[in-house]
C-alpha cells in the first residue's frame, strides 16, 4: 500500500544501491518486513531493501495480504500525494477503489491493473468499494521515472484485460513492458518487465529472459523452485529473489496453486530519493513537494473521497539532505 508511516525514513534508491554489487548474475533471497494496518490488513514489504534498493525501475513492492475482514472493517487510506513514480495496483483477490485528483474513479479487480502515473504531482485515496468481497489479497508496485519524465502530466489508466500466454500448464499475463514477443497496453517510461506467473497444477517450464535486464521474482502464494546456476532453490513466500542480468532463461518447477510475480528491467542509471510517498531526483524535489501538500498546491483535490481529511506528510525538518 501506501507508505503510512509518520517516521518516513528517506531512501537514496539506485541499481547500485544497497550491500548487493550487482553481479552478471546472482540469487540472492531478501525476506520481506511484516507489518499490520488498521484493523488487520497484513503487509509484506520487500523493495526497498537494506540490500537491494531496487530491481530495473521497480522501487518499491508490497505484498497485501491475504486477509479476510469482517463486514465492518474495510480499507481507507485517505488521500496522499506521489511524485516521480508510477504506482501499479495488481489484485488477486478481492477489490479496492481508487479515486484521484484527476477525477477518475475506478474499482480493481483480480487480473486487472491499475497504473497511475505521478510525474509532477496526483493525489488519491484507497479504499474498499460497497458489496466488496471480504478477501483482500494484492500486489502494489512503485516504477520510478526516469529524470527527464519526473515532471510529466499526471495521468491514469486501468486495463480490464493484458497479454496472456501459455508456458507448458502456466499462465504468463504480462501487465507492464515487453517479454517474448508481447507488449503490454500500460504506459511505461524505461525498459521494463512486470507479470504474474499462475500454475494451476504443479508444472515445469522455462521463461525467456532478456540479457540486459536484471530480474527478481516473488512466490505470492503456494510453492516453487528455481533452478540457477546448476543448483535447485526452494522459493519460499513473501521474499524477493534477486536473479541479477545477463541471464537469457528462467528455469522454474511450480506445485499446485502457485502464483509468481516476475519484475524486471535494465538497471538505473540515476540515483532517485524515497521519502513518504515520494520519489525525487534531488533534495529540492522532496522538500518542494512536502512543502506544496502543506500548503494545498500543485497536487489538486480528490473530490470524490467523501469519509474525512487527507492524510498529513511526516516531519522533515527544512535543512535535511537526503542521503
Amino acid at each position: 500500500m501506501s507508505n503510512l508511516s509518520k517516521d518516513s525514513e528517506t531512501l537514496i534508491c539506485q541499481s547500485q544501491c544497497g550491500d548487493i554489487k550487482r553481479p552478471a548474475s546472482a540469487f540472492i533471497a531478501l525476506p520481506g518486513r511484516q507489518s499490520t494496518l488498521g484493523t488487520g490488513l497484513t503487509i509484506s514489504r520487500v523493495l526497498p531493501n537494506a540490500k537491494l534498493r531496487m530491481v530495473g525501475p521497480w522501487c518499491f513492492l508490497d505484498h497485501i495480504g491475504p486477509v479476510t475482514f469482517s463486514p465492518t472493517d474495510m480499507i481507507d487510506v485517505a488521500p496522499h500525494p506521489h511524485i516521480g513514480l508510477q504506482t501499479a495496483t495488481w489484485m488477486i483477490d478481492g477489490e479496492l477503489l481508487h479515486k484521484d485528483s484527476l477525477g477518475y474513479t475506478q474499482v480493481i479487480r483480480p487480473g486487472q491493473l491499475n497504473l497511475m502515473t505521478a510525474g509532477h504531482g496526483i493525489s488519491h485515496s484507497e479504499e474498499s468499494p460497497e458489496g466488496r468481497s471480504p478477501n483482500v489479497h494484492g500486489v502494489q508496485f512503485w516504477i520510478a521515472l526516469p529524470k527527464q519524465k519526473k515532471d510529466i502530466a499526471a495521468e491514469f489508466e486501468h486495463f480490464p484485460q493484458l497479454p496472456m500466454r501459455q508456458y507448458s500448464r502456466s499462465f504468463f499475463t504480462l501487465f507492464i513492458g515487453e517479454h517474448d514477443g508481447m507488449e503490454s497496453p500500460a504506459t511505461a517510461h524505461s525498459p521494463i518487465l512486470g507479470a504474474e506467473i499462475v500454475s494451476p497444477d504443479a508444472d515445469a517450464f522455462a521463461l525467456p529472459l532478456e540479457t540486459s535486464f536484471e530480474y527478481a521474482l516473488m512466490v505470492i502464494a503456494g510453492e516453487a523452485e528455481l533452478d540457477i546456476d546448476g543448483e535447485t532453490n526452494a522459493l519460499v513466500p513473501n521474499s524477493l529473489y534477486y536473479l541479477g542480468g545477463s541471464r537469457d532463461q528462467l528455469m522454474l518447477k511450480t506445485k499446485d496453486n502457485t502464483r509468481v510475480m516476475l519484475i524486471g528491467g535494465e538497471p538505473f542509471a540515476e540515483p532517485v530519493s524515497l521519502w513518504w510517498n515520494f520519489v525525487g531526483h534531488s533534495n529540492e524535489d522532496i522538500h518542494q513537494a512536502k512543502q506544496d501538500w502543506e500548503n494545498n498546491d500543485r497536487f489538486g483535490e480528490v473530490k470524490a473521497y467523501t469519509k474525512g481529511t487527507r492524510l498529513s506528510a511526516p516531519e522533515l525538518a527544512p535543512t535535511t539532505r537526503m542521503r
